[in-house]
């Protein structure tokens, strides 16, 4: 059997802004390039190809072999893939496969943050897709790609809600060819009004020439800072649920805060609370209902309510009205952190996180930590989170709970490859250790558990900045047939 992962590729399209709007040092105004990175949970051998869309264009790599437990990367410039390239990847194997996008900047990596974001199947994308903040305000500009995953031609038509609006403050619609994807700048949007944007993007698609005919498509997005070094992505959502999971919530730890988008999927307004927990299980407290519009969007986070004030936690976002909701988080420190990522709307026994390395040198090389939060309604007793390098070797297990170390519902755990005892030559998914990029981990939990992987390193050459970073979530693996 065939299986496919589609992925949006926006790294290389360059939005250039007038110069009185951006520093020398501009993520928005920056070439990026980006590499695909893979694991499979598959005990046998197997191979991926790789197919680039641009258009009617199509770039074919591979195949690359893929060992059990295997992964692995592929950096676009080794492909034949040309520079200028923003378009969409599909990625088949005949074994399952899950894949992480990894975004950096082509000429000074190091000068720069990551963003990571990781790839859809097919039961992800749907004829309605949304994406819970978009933004063009002057602070940071979003840069969003979406993918028709059909074999016809769509009509995607775009809806653009402010903060707090309750109908579309602009609109567009766009065809896009098969496979393909529609990338665009929220201020390069044809009908965009002009001024600063802050809100949320509804697609809906349908084949080109026939409304009645749904189409499918998936979208991700990034944002960059306009006068910084960092840029930042997630992906968005076909539907949303009366929860959703975020497994990093804090306020101000470590001068750390977290900040959360949740945005109304439902056909009529929503109340919303949002949840607090500690690490110790205990729900601390709440955000006051609050009410969002159709397809609008609410920022809040833990501070507002005097909540996980200097504490790690956990979040769980609910429509007390039974209106559908999705959310992303971000966490912003005053040493230069910024990341974002999906909340999710349910959990799996098995999760995997195809992109997790531990570096010797901190400063100049990229390090992981996850975040493992129990979402089932009792307590876990057996997670335990196996380490794979690029070669599928076994190179650790970390017990992360069991029946004398349980883990609450709604409650989060760490590990990351040092503490789970994984490194050779103090090191993890780096060729000083396994001979090849890769390396990756498989989460198995007695509940339905959701993880997500905060990837940082401390730079000593950025001025005013000493910790870069971004998260990405885990993704949840379907039994193999």
């Amino acid at each position: 059997m065939k299986r496919i992962s589609y992925i949006v590729i926006i790294a290389l399209l360059l939005v250039i802004l007038p110069v009185s709007t951006v520093t020398a040092q501009s993520a928005t105004n920056t070439s990026w390039t980006s590499s695909i990175t893979y694991y499979s949970p598959s005990s046998t051998a197997g191979e991926l190809n790789i197919n680039y869309y641009d258009g009617t264009t199509i770039y074919t790599a591979g195949p690359f072999p893929v060992s059990p437990h295997g992964a692995g990367s592929v950096n676009i410039g080794s492909t034949s893939v040309p520079d200028g390239f923003g378009g969409s990847a599909v990625l088949s194997a005949n074994v399952p496969i899950n894949a992480t996008y990894v975004q950096f900047a082509k000429d000074s990596p190091t000068s720069y943050s990551r963003a990571f974001y990781t790839g859809f199947d097919e039961s992800k994308a749907g004829s309605k897709f949304y994406l819970a903040t978009v933004r063009a305000n002057g602070i940071s500009t979003t840069t969003f790609g979406v993918q028709n995953i059909e074999s016809f031609e769509i009509t995607a038509t775009l809806d653009f809600f402010s903060v707090g609006a309750t109908t579309p403050t602009f609109s567009v619609s766009v065809d896009i060819m098969p496979n393909a994807t529609y990338i665009s700048s929220v201020p390069d949007v044809s009908t965009y009004p002009g001024g600063s944007f802050d809100g949320s993007l509804v697609v809906t698609a349908t084949k080109k020439g026939d409304v009645a005919t749904p189409g499918k498509v998936v979208a991700s997005a990034q944002e960059t800072l306009d006068n910084g070094v960092s840029v930042y992505a997630f992906e968005g959502a076909k539907e949303g649920a009366t929860e959703v999971y975020l497994p990093s919530a804090m306020c101000n730890r470590g001068g750390q805060t977290s900040y959360f988008a949740i945005q109304n999927t439902g056909d009529d307004t929503a109340s919303v609370i949002v949840d607090y927990y500690n690490t110790s299980g205990v729900k601390v407290g709440s955000m006051p209902s609050t009410n969002i519009a159709k397809g609008a969007k609410l920022s809040t986070n833990p501070c507002n309510d005097s909540l996980l004030v200097g504490e790690l936690g956990s979040a769980v976002v609910k429509s007390t009205n039974g209106k559908p909701l999705i959310a992303i988080g971000k966490v912003a420190s005053d040493a230069g952190l910024i990341t974002a990522f999906s909340g999710e709307i349910i959990g799996s026994t098995t999760v995997v996180a195809p992109y997790v390395r531990w570096a010797a040198d901190q400063n100049t090389s990229w390090s992981a930590y996850l975040a493992i939060m129990n979402v089932g309604s009792t307590n876990a007793e057996n997670i335990i989170a196996n380490y794979y390098d690029a070669s599928g070797t076994l190179r650790a297990s970390h017990v992360l709970a069991s029946a004398l170390t349980p883990l609450a519902p709604f409650t989060k755990v760490n590990t990351n490859p040092s503490s789970a005892g994984a490194l050779i030559n103090n090191s993890f998914g780096y060729t000083v250790d396994g001979g090849a990029n890769g390396g990756a981990v498989e989460i198995i939990s007695d509940q339905p558990v959701v993880a997500l992987v905060r990837l940082t390193t401390n730079p000593l050459t950025i001025p005013n900045i000493s910790m870069l970073g971004e998260d990405y979530i885990g993704i949840a693996v379907m039994p193999i047939p």
